[in-house]
């Protein structure tokens, strides 16, 4: 049980000082096709953040600001 401990120990830190977790609660009935599509593509996370980069250089090259509790930034 030592030998496994110390195996994953290493990474336990690394992802300690340098990854976050976020967590997206969904509605099984009103987020069904939102679910449908995140089971559709291989890599969940790969997808959402191709996602929001695309939209991040949308607003980039637009000039747009950030759409916060349905305001637009500017």
């Amino acid at each position: 049980m030592t030998e496994k401990k110390n195996k994953y120990e290493p990474q336990a830190r690394y992802d300690a000082h340098h990854t976050t977790q976020i967590r997206l609660k969904l509605n099984l009935t009103t987020d069904a096709d939102i679910l449908e599509r995140l089971d559709e593509v291989g890599n969940r996370q790969g997808y959402i953040k191709a996602l929001i980069r695309a939209d991040m250089e949308k607003m980039r090259i637009h000039g747009k600001g950030i759409l916060r509790d349905g305001i637009l930034d500017q």
